[in-house]
């Protein structure tokens, strides 16, 4: 499995990077700010097509911190 980085305002995007992913890699998406930050797992769907699925944010980091 294999990490990519996307930045904000680079040449990539999640979906340029998506299309050279294999199933289980993982993206990143860094923003210019902390609540631009993200995280995709790739997943095959059921026409065996990559898909993004959340698996971390900003978001899920400050619930767990509220809620803990």
């Amino acid at each position: 499995m294999t990490n990519y980085k996307v930045s904000e305002g680079g040449e990539e995007t999640i979906y340029s990077q998506l299309l050279k992913c294999k199933n289980g890699d993982t993206i990143e998406f860094i923003s210019n700010n902390q609540m631009g930050y993200i995280k995709y797992k790739v997943v095959e769907n059921e026409f065996n097509e990559n898909e993004l699925e959340v698996i971390d944010s900003y978001y899920h980091q400050m619930y767990d911190f509220y809620t803990s």
